[in-house]
């Protein structure tokens, strides 16, 4: 199987996945669907294929009129569908998405990994796209640390 490459596109039945840019990965999950355990499972195990040993940034969108099945927020945190996920940004569409969405960002804190929620894709993309370069430069500034012994 060939490797995911920017811009390439997979479209699954009640979502479609975009590599926006080397490390960003954007998750749009269809307008009018009910997204299920099955779609969320669906999806990770082929992004995980194609992604092969890099992390990224995902942009995970609500469509809207979207809801969600029992457990796919629970499944989408655990630790082992994040291995590869290096900050989250959601992005909602109305109040009853919101509230699921606070209730995601519970589950992620526990992970340490930087999530944040908002209402529109530019603010999402901008956030990202800064909390990932201040990731890599935290990242640089400990690797040129010398160690102590």
């Amino acid at each position: 199987m060939q490797r995911f490459e920017t811009g390439d596109v997979l479209t699954f039945s009640k979502c479609e996945v975009t590599l926006i840019s080397h490390n960003i990965l954007h998750l749009r999950i269809f307008d009018n669907v009910h997204f299920e355990v099955e779609d969320i499972l669906e999806s990770f195990e082929l992004i995980n294929r194609l992604r092969g040993d890099r992390k990224f940034g995902n942009i995970v969108e609500s469509g809207k009129n979207t809801s969600y099945g029992p457990g796919v927020h629970e499944i989408g945190a655990k630790p082992e569908m994040n291995v590869f996920t290096l900050a989250e940004a959601i992005i909602v569409h109305s109040l009853p998405q919101k509230l699921i969405g606070n209730f995601y960002m519970q589950l992620m804190g526990k992970s340490k990994i930087p999530t944040k929620m908002f209402s529109d894709f530019p603010s999402a993309c901008s956030w990202l796209a800064r909390t990932l370069e201040n990731l890599e430069k935290s990242k640089k500034k400990k690797s040129l640390k010398p160690n102590r012994v």
